[in-house]
């Protein structure tokens, strides 16, 4: 059985109750959803690749989470860069490849769409 509580009304933003420790660096997130990420996949894994790599490598050397978050927000920092580079490079190639993929609830994009990005 659920309880369901009434909520007042108020908007409040979130705070994350475990922030990261004050050693590891501050990188902003991405701020795109899964469709504009799964368009850029195949560039961000070309253009990120030494920092993709230094991460797995970190994440078989220890599975401990905060282990690799430096390494991990280097990733971050990359995707970010290459995310903007393509949005003001190539943005209506861009987002019509995502939105193509978006209205197909992300399956496999049609070679037009695909051919036009690359």
């Amino acid at each position: 059985m659920s309880i369901v509580y009434p909520t007042s009304g108020e908007k409040q933003e979130y705070v994350d109750p475990t922030p990261m420790p004050a050693h590891i660096p501050k990188v902003a997130e991405l701020g795109t959803s899964s469709a504009p990420l799964k368009s850029a996949a195949f560039f961000i894994g070309a253009y990120c690749k030494e920092y993709n790599e230094d991460f797995i490598l970190c994440k078989a050397e220890n599975r401990n989470p905060e282990h690799c978050l430096k390494e991990g927000r280097r990733v971050t920092r990359c995707a970010t860069d290459l995310i903007n580079k393509m949005r003001e490079n190539c943005l209506e190639q861009f987002q019509t490849h995502w939105n193509c993929l978006e209205k197909n609830n992300q399956a496999r994009h049609t070679d037009t769409q695909s051919q036009r990005m690359n």
